[in-house]
């Protein structure tokens, strides 16, 4: 598996249309069939920060999600949301209850 997290801060005006865009991004990622999960984590101590959890069942499963008309929408209009570039990670679990 592949995960890749996600460290976002939204702009205070744009965290209204970042909400709606994620949403509708992680609902069409959670449909493909190498995405394990795509969860959305707001954080409680700055509402404009956000946490993505994105799991795959590989790094090559991650490629084709970029390529999904969900994920390009996402990509088209989420540039004007960030405060700050976002902060990508990507890793494999060295522990995880998923699949044993």
């Amino acid at each position: 598996m592949f995960i890749l997290t996600v460290e976002i801060k939204t702009k205070s005006a744009k965290r209204p249309d970042f909400i709606e865009a994620i949403i509708e991004n992680a609902k069409g990622s959670n449909q493909e069939p190498e995405c394990i999960r795509f969860e959305v984590i707001q954080h409680q101590d700055d509402l404009d920060r956000f946490t993505l959890v994105e799991v795959y069942e590989s790094e090559k499963s991650l490629d084709a999600h970029r390529g999904t008309s969900h994920f390009k929408k996402y990509a088209s209009v989420s540039t004007d949301f960030f405060e700050v570039p976002p902060v990508r990670t990507g890793g494999a679990f060295i522990f995880t209850p998923i699949n044993g």
